[in-house]
């Protein structure tokens, strides 16, 4: 009878267990990398946020030019920044108008602006940038608005940074109309301004004509007899 010997299997090394101190070693590169002083936009989530003056703008121009060209494309370029705490690009009131010439499907500024931001029309009812737009107007400029039926409808913002070889590159994002917002604009006065209003001395009535006859509720004509109106809580 032959007997079948089986291969001693080899005895498993117990799990090696990381030495003390990894999990800190790691963290601390991790602080390294992630503590540098660069802002980071997250691309899916910019918001164009724009001076209610900015829109003003554009419906002004589109409802004083001629008729012949009032239904035709024309641009303007404003100031703004990007602000990357706020993942957000401002665009700001301050304004250019460029010699320019125009037709239903273009317009070329003559003047050669150097602003950030470029704002341009489309006739009624196209909401979306032509492909001149997206390879020639839009990467030259920090944000691009199109403006269409009395609105900012869409707009385009350019990033720029380098790729993994260190080359120059832009990342083109689409805006879509919900992320297009007016800015809220917060009037702050000093306390200072706020403490020169105060309440008379010796004042104790309430608000004018409360419980009382109220002016608007008994007239005296300048011709004819005079004419009252009854009021709450009297007598005729």
């Amino acid at each position: 009878m032959t007997r079948i010997r089986r291969k001693k299997q080899p005895s498993q090394q117990p799990h090696q267990r990381q030495p003390l101190g990894f999990g800190t070693q790691v963290r601390q590169a991790a602080e390294t990398v992630f503590s540098a002083d660069l802002p980071i936009v997250r691309l899916d989530l910019i918001t164009v946020f724009y001076d209610p003056d900015c829109l003003g703008v554009m419906q002004a121009i589109e409802a004083n030019l001629p008729p012949a060209v009032r239904r035709m494309e024309f641009g303007v370029f404003f100031d703004g920044h990007l602000d990357a705490s706020k993942n957000a690009v401002i665009v700001e009131p301050t304004y250019v108008i460029p010699n320019q010439a125009v037709t239903c499907g273009s317009f070329v500024d003559k003047d050669g602006v150097d602003k950030p931001i470029v704002a341009h029309r489309h006739p009624d009812g196209m909401t979306v940038f032509s492909r001149t737009d997206s390879t020639v107007i839009n990467p030259q400029h920090l944000a691009s608005l199109l403006y269409t039926d009395g609105r900012f409808v869409r707009a385009s913002v350019a990033i720029k940074t380098t790729d993994l070889d260190g080359e120059p590159l832009v990342v083109m994002v689409e805006v879509g109309e919900q992320n297009i917002r007016p800015l809220n604009r917060r009037i702050t006065i000093p306390q200072d301004e706020l403490r020169k209003i105060t309440l008379a001395i010796g004042y104790v009535g309430g608000l004018y004509g409360h419980g009382r006859r109220r002016w608007w509720q008994e007239t005296t004509p300048t011709q004819g007899p005079t004419t009252r109106i009854k009021v709450e809580g009297k007598d005729e």
